[in-house]
């Protein structure tokens, strides 16, 4: 049983900075084994999230991570164990991705969300809250809705959701997207504010990958990228953009390669070289179908500009 919980608690917090994310999943599983063989079921579905989401952030195709979450779910049922992970929301943000079923729109998922928020259980609730935040951050990001991101964004920082997340890699994935909102709202909106925050998100992104290169460079790589296509350095945008995806595949997060390559296709389309653009854009439409986001994918086909 101190194993168990032992395990949890180094290979979610500690050995995130010393390890590949995606070799912390083995320990998490046993942490989880060890804890139903035990009777520590408590510990053993927070292994279980731990698992489901070192698998999301390292970029485990995402019907698999579906396949995942309903498998924990069912053995939660079978222990009598529901107070968490059935109501997670990392698994309404997966089926979202995951379908290409257009009817159900962003807010539709909103929703679904405040939804599973209520059925949630108290001690859980902040915790949940954070998590949904971070995710619609995310997921509109993703999808072009840039100003509801902004709302989002103020709602993560009246939450303090950065120390919510601290010493969990949820918080370098939360700066990321952060950091990629500022980079398109500081040149859309030409408002200096965004482009200061940023400079302090790539500050923040500099410090995960001084510790953890492996889990983090290709962020912030991109990150840079977006600085110097916004100061309009176009020979170091292109270094930082093919640094990039290379280091996103290297590294094993092919979401990161699939937004290197649409951020990519983006600063050749506004420098007006069209071939680069259209090589970019056909590579992050593939990259998300191969993370398995084929909702992000079928949005690039309906909107290829070429």
């Amino acid at each position: 049983q101190k194993t168990s919980r032992l395990l949890s608690g180094l290979y979610t917090f500690v050995f995130i900075l010393n390890e590949p994310l995606n070799s912390t999943i083995k320990s998490l599983r046993e942490s989880y084994t060890r804890g139903l063989h035990y009777g520590d079921n408590e510990y053993a579905f927070a292994s279980a999230i731990s698992v489901l989401m070192h698998s999301f952030f390292s970029g485990k195709e995402l019907t698999s991570l579906e396949s995942d979450y309903r498998l924990f779910k069912d053995k939660a049922d079978e222990c009598n164990h529901k107070r968490i992970i059935n109501y997670h929301p990392l698994f309404l943000f997966i089926v979202f991705m995951v379908r290409n079923d257009t009817s159900q729109s962003l807010n539709d998922l909103n929703e679904v969300w405040e939804s599973s928020l209520m059925k949630a259980p108290e001690e859980a609730e902040v915790n949940f809250q954070c998590r949904i935040f971070s995710l619609q951050l995310q997921v509109k990001y993703l999808f072009g809705d840039y100003q509801s991101a902004a709302e989002i964004a103020e709602k993560c920082h009246d939450h303090n959701i950065e120390k919510k997340f601290s010493g969990r890699y949820d918080l370098c994935h939360h700066i990321f997207y952060y950091g990629l909102l500022c980079a398109v709202l500081a040149r859309t909106t030409k408002d200096e504010k965004w482009a200061f925050q940023l400079r302090i998100q790539i500050g923040k992104i500099q410090e995960w990958a001084s510790l953890s290169p492996f889990n983090c460079e290709q962020k912030l790589s991109l990150l840079e990228a977006e600085l110097v296509f916004l100061e309009n350095s176009d020979d170091e945008a292109k270094i930082k953009f093919d640094q990039a995806v290379e280091q996103a595949a290297q590294n094993g997060f092919i979401q990161d390669k699939a937004i290197a390559h649409e951020r990519a296709y983006m600063f050749y389309l506004d420098k007006g070289d069209v071939n680069q653009a259209s090589h970019h854009y056909g590579n992050a439409h593939d990259a998300h179908l191969k993370w398995g986001a084929k909702r992000k994918a079928m949005q690039l086909s309906e909107n290829c500009p070429f």
